[in-house]
């Protein structure tokens, strides 16, 4: 006990000095072992001594192992860790020969002096060493003569000189060797240096039965510092090797009738669900559920968006029994590329010999028509697990027959590597509310995929401009891979009689759709199809039906485009379409930014989807069926313009208006900067910091957007001034009634902001359901109401708590808190915030950030203080978030760290979003850390 607490700690990072720490700690396990102590409860003691000893950057990486995990680590834990450290320090700094030779002498002769417990070996303390090749000033194990060695003349030399042949220390056979190292290309124990490639098996036994020598003295447990640099080399020679083997098996796909069929599928544990792809699903005609799962791989990369789930029947095509029923199957139109990447040549390899391979096919490359996730992994795996020399392939017996992995003796003809790992994210609302009080992030970075890549690069070489200024785009389509449509006229058409007969039972309604289409055709928005036009393979009819809007005391109608009907083929066309980049910014910083201006307008873009004309050569993928009448007959209709409801809509448009504040941006620079920094889809807010400005700003937007073919209309304003005399009637300004902005209450009259809380649809018998549909129709942006609100976020996780189902009443208690909480909301409404923030004209201005917690939910808020030439000071809340604290329970001084890290993202997205520059900050962190 006195040897290992007087150790040496360990000062700076170094392999050989954590291998000295590490040896310690397992010799005095070893020793108290040996007098029969009770060590196996003293993990606690010496991962506490262990880690005291530590350099701090060992410590640290230690700490962050550990992660959030509640138990207390184990010394084996420790042990892994400090093995894994070591063999990344040593490969990291290789050593030259004289430094590693006095460095190994010198902690050979510490280990001696200071371990008590170590019956060292006569001479083992002397400084220099002769070496048995070379008879220089080193051990023979970094002798480059030895190294220059054939393998067999290495092991024969060891043998002669009576060392390990793990370790190559003296004196001491492989069963008793103390060092934790292994092969770095085997996992055999011994050394790497001494690896026979042509059989890893028959070199373990011959390393167990040449070196049994027996001695006397205990292992120092010192092990060669030259293993380290072996191991870069072994992992390097095994990743250039050859080709590398993915788990596949033959798989009989069927559905409930009965109806089969056999693909190759891809076993894989690092994927969270179960996957196939279109070619299955509209093979066997698996009816189809809506869901919306995000899908990432690799560094988080999205692989996009699942919209379908099937279930299916699973089971091997040689054994009939073998059957598994799967739910909440994912369809995707491809998984992964042809595995494998290359035909690979069959080896010798004995070890395989007689197996019922689950894909006998597994050398050609094919399609992975479907991938197994780690829900089903385990339920195919059966005891067996074969194993070979090293560059062969090993076999797991499964349910499916034995599938292979790891490498083949082929070579790779590039060095391109297949990887699959899927990460889904559910968006049902179960899983929704299930993450609705996780800790998240409050922005992130945009990073394109290559598929958004691909857009942009389709927009900038394929956009133009008509005689008027109007914008031309192509429609995004995905090339890989090929998204086939079929014409889908007949579908087309029973929808239409469908709609009809709707229709005729209300005359408003008919008169509403006819009026809108009439609209539709009249402003050349869609043209008509010529007979001889009709028939085209490559057409896409889009089904069409009404949504209504309240406004006012009339509902207004909308007529919308369904891009997701799907045809024959089994695709729509929102699958052949890809959705481009977010380029829009957040809501609450378009809202913030507005808030600078003393002087302040809105205006809306008079239908921005259809300003923007498709290419000629994309107007069939848009086709439409109209007649006003029953008695009339069908027309076969073109949409010329972007369609609402199509998966790239929101990107064009977007994009377009991008493209002309560039194109326009030197003639009407302030008219650009609203088009980029002010605009929300197709509301624009903006202002200036006088009226002149203000009044030049609606000048320029006006000429920007007409010189695009765009127009305004809905003006308001803080200024009657600052809406055009000339479309007047338009104005919406008034003194008691607000405006709606982007989901906030205006009221221009007083330049006030005003919260509208809906009451809630019931008080008396709630149930989750009704719970959930009053708290998502809360909406407040900037977190003006966050203290009251947060109650509905922590409300929602007690429900899920309790366990309830989605129609069952509430237990009384919590009937009674949300009837109380329900019962408060309406004074929300009283509420009245200050647009202006008085930013322009302050003589000093400070941003000033707040951040805490409970053990329930973390907040962080941002205020904005300035001070006018006169003295007067403002301050103003421009942003506040909540979080509801996990329902694992975290300590508070974690959660008002949690707050703390909330509140830095806010303020740098703050000063980012409002391009502030040299402000002071001020953040004070509630409570006690």
């Amino acid at each position: 006990m006195r040897a290992f607490l007087s150790s040496t700690p360990v000062t700076k990072p170094s392999g050989a000095e954590l291998k000295r720490l590490s040896s310690a700690a397992l010799q005095a396990r070893r020793s108290f072992e040996s007098f029969g102590r009770p060590v196996k409860h003293w993990d606690d003691w010496f991962v506490h001594v262990v880690v005291e000893k530590l350099d701090s950057s060992s410590r640290l990486l230690w700490e962050a192992s550990l992660q959030t995990s509640s138990e207390f680590p184990t010394l084996t834990k420790l042990q892994d860790f400090l093995q894994t450290r070591i063999r990344a320090l040593e490969a990291a700094t290789p050593r030259t020969v004289s430094t590693t030779a006095t460095a190994s002498a010198k902690s050979q002769e510490r280990k001696t002096k200071m371990n008590s417990l170590t019956t060292s070996t006569p001479g083992s303390s002397k400084r220099g060493r002769k070496c048995s090749v070379c008879q220089g000033n080193h051990l023979f194990n970094y002798c480059t003569q030895f190294k220059e060695l054939t393998v067999s003349q290495r092991r024969e030399h060891v043998k002669k000189q009576g060392a390990c042949f793990n370790c190559l220390k003296d004196k001491h056979s492989v069963s008793n060797c103390p060092s934790g190292f292994r092969c770095a290309r085997c996992q055999g124990k011994h050394h790497t240096l001494l690896h026979l490639a042509e059989s890893s098996s028959a070199m373990d036994s011959e390393t167990t039965a040449k070196t049994q020598i027996t001695d006397n003295s205990a292992a120092t447990g010192s092990t060669s510092t030259d293993s380290s640099v072996n191991v870069n080399v072994a992992v390097h020679a095994l990743a250039t090797k050859g080709a590398v083997l993915l788990s596949t098996a033959q798989v009989s796909c069927s559905n409930k009738q009965g109806d089969s069929l056999i693909v190759r599928a891809l076993l894989d544990c690092g994927s969270e669900a179960i996957f196939v792809t279109e070619r299955v699903a509209r093979a066997l005609r698996l009816p189809r559920g809506r869901v919306h799962v995000p899908v990432s791989g690799i560094q988080g990369a999205s692989a996009g968006v699942a919209s379908h789930s099937v279930e299916l029947m699973i089971g091997s095509p040689r054994d009939s029994s073998m059957r598994h029923h799967l739910t909440s199957v994912l369809v995707l139109p491809k998984l992964t590329s042809a595995l494998p990447s290359h035909a690979v040549r069959r080896g010798e390899w004995p070890h395989l010999t007689g197996l019922e391979l689950a894909d006998p096919h597994f050398d050609r490359p094919a399609s992975v028509e479907a991938v197994l996730g780690a829900d089903v992994y385990g339920l195919l795996l059966r005891e067996g697990l074969r194993r070979g020399p090293a560059g062969s392939s090993s076999a797991q017996a499964t349910s499916l027959g034995w599938v292979l992995m790891g490498h083949t003796s082929t070579t790779s003809p590039s060095p391109g590597i297949s990887a699959f790992h899927a990460m889904v994210s559910y968006t049902d609302v179960d899983r929704t509310l299930q993450r609705f009080w996780e800790l998240e992030e409050v922005l992130t970075e945009p990073i394109l995929r290559p598929e958004e890549q691909r857009c942009e690069r389709l927009f900038a070489t394929s956009h133009a401009r008509d005689p008027h200024g109007r914008y031309i785009v192509r429609l995004p389509k995905r090339t890989d891979p090929v998204v086939p449509l079929k014409n889908n006229r007949k579908e087309a058409l029973q929808q239409l009689v469908g709609l009809e007969r709707r229709l005729m039972r209300n005359a408003l309604l008919r008169e509403q759709y006819n009026t809108f289409l009439d609209e539709y055709h009249r402003l050349g928005h869609m043209v008509s199809i010529q007979a001889n036009e009709v028939h085209s393979e490559d057409a896409y009819y889009l089904p069409h039906h009404a949504v209504f809007k309240k406004s006012g005391p009339v509902d207004k109608i909308r007529v919308v485009f369904n891009a997701s009907h799907r045809t024959s083929s089994g695709y729509a066309l929102n699958d052949l379409l890809l959705p481009g980049p977010k380029l829009q910014s957040e809501l609450w910083i378009i809202l913030t930014r507005w808030r600078l201006y003393p002087y302040a307008f809105t205006s809306d873009i008079v239908k921005m989807f259809r300003q923007i004309l498709v290419s000629s050569e994309d107007t069939d993928l848009q086709r439409i069926l109209w007649r006003a009448d029953p008695a009339q007959e069908i027309q076969d209709y073109r949409l010329v313009t972007v369609v609402y409801g199509t998966a790239s809509a929101p990107y064009l448009a977007l994009r377009t208006l991008l493209q002309l504040a560039d194109d326009e941006g030197l003639k009407y620079p302030l008219g650009a900067n609203a088009i980029r920094n002010h605009s929300y889809v197709d509301d624009i807010l903006t202002g200036g910091h006088t009226l002149e400005q203000a009044l030049e700003v609606r000048r320029q937007l006006i000429a920007i957007l007409a010189a695009g073919g765009f127009s305004l209309s809905k003006w308001a304003a803080n200024t009657p001034q600052l809406c055009p005399d000339n479309e007047s009637h338009d104005k919406l300004f008034h003194d008691r009634e607000g405006v709606s902005t982007l989901g906030v209450l205006w009221r221009p009259a007083d330049d006030t902001f005003a919260l509208k809380v809906a009451s809630a649809t019931s008080t008396t018998s709630c149930t989750k359901r009704t719970v959930l549909s009053d708290v998502t129709r809360f909406f407040d942006p900037l977190g003006w109401a966050s203290p009251v609100l947060i109650f509905g976020k922590i409300f929602i996780q007690d429900l899920w708590m309790a366990g309830l189902d989605w129609d069952e009443p509430l237990p009384d208690q919590l009937q009674s808190s949300w009837t109380k909480f329900t019962d408060t909301l309406p004074e929300l409404n009283t509420l009245s915030i200050p647009r202006f923030a008085h930013f322009y004209g302050a003589e000093s201005v400070e941003l000033h950030g707040f951040s805490d917690a409970s053990c329930r939910a973390y907040a962080a808020a941002v205020y904005l203080r300035s001070t006018s030439s006169s003295g007067v000071i403002f301050t103003h809340l421009l942003v506040a978030k909540t979080k509801v604290a996990p329902v694992k329970q975290i300590s508070i001084p974690r959660l008002e760290l949690c707050g703390a890290l909330l509140l830095a993202k806010l303020i740098c997205c703050t000063l980012k979003g409002l391009a502030m520059e040299n402000i002071p900050i001020y953040a004070l962190g509630m409570g006690n850390v």
